[in-house]
């Protein structure tokens, strides 16, 4: 079964803005649900196929029944509804959340009615404010797991190209030096030196010569 929590179902906050505090007074107190309406609705709720809407807690009922006059005015607006998480509910709601400002903006949406005239918008319109913290916190998630990637490529390519350094550049340089040294306090080494490299040339090629006539044998 799916849940309305694995979409964009969790609705937490609901009001009327306006610009006038007495507008928006008069409108809430008549948009108040009655508890019969609520009891009616959580009575006669049903299973579509496609969400599954379970039950509301009694304290979310009662929520709903209540009066919209949670001030959350906001610099432009004048703002008064109510909250399904004005209270704590033990293992469900951690964390009580009177108005949307409480939240992050990004921890939460805004949707209100689009076919409406500027002046009627500014004026007055209904507001749902949708709580969209689990998306956020699934966000985050992968945004940490794409920078922990991120982060041990650059590890991994930066040993890489140390350990290649090294070996190509920084060993032979060293071991370049550490002759010239040995070359200034003792020229003479430098015939051992030379007698030395020659005697490991005539090894390799001799390696080389007795691989091939293996191979070829074969």
């Amino acid at each position: 079964k799916d849940c309305p929590g694995d979409y964009f179902g969790h609705i937490f906050w609901v009001g009327i803005m306006g610009k006038e505090v007495a507008t928006v007074s008069n409108m809430t107190s008549q948009a108040r649900l009655s508890a019969s309406t609520v009891q009616a609705w959580e009575s006669s709720y049903e299973d579509d196929g496609v969400y599954t809407f379970g039950r509301m807690p009694h304290e979310a009922i009662e929520m709903l029944q209540a009066a919209w006059d949670t001030n959350c005015d906001t610099t432009l607006y004048r703002r008064r509804g109510i909250s399904l998480l004005a209270q704590e509910i033990e293992g469900i709601v951690p964390t009580a959340i009177r108005c949307p400002d409480e939240l992050r903006s990004s921890e939460y949406s805004k949707y209100t009615a689009r076919m409406v005239t500027e002046e009627a918008y500014i004026s007055l319109h209904l507001a749902f404010y949708f709580d969209i913290r689990p998306f956020a916190r699934q966000d985050a998630m992968f945004g940490l797991l794409v920078t922990l990637a991120v982060l041990i490529l650059l590890i991994v390519g930066s040993l890489l190209f140390s350990s290649d350094a090294n070996r190509l550049v920084l060993f032979p340089v060293e071991k370049m030096i550490a002759r010239v040294q040995v070359i200034r306090s003792n020229p003479i080494f430098a015939m051992k030196m030379a007698d030395e490299a020659f005697r490991a040339e005539q090894v390799a090629l001799a390696r080389r010569k007795r691989k091939k006539k293996d191979q070829m044998r074969v």
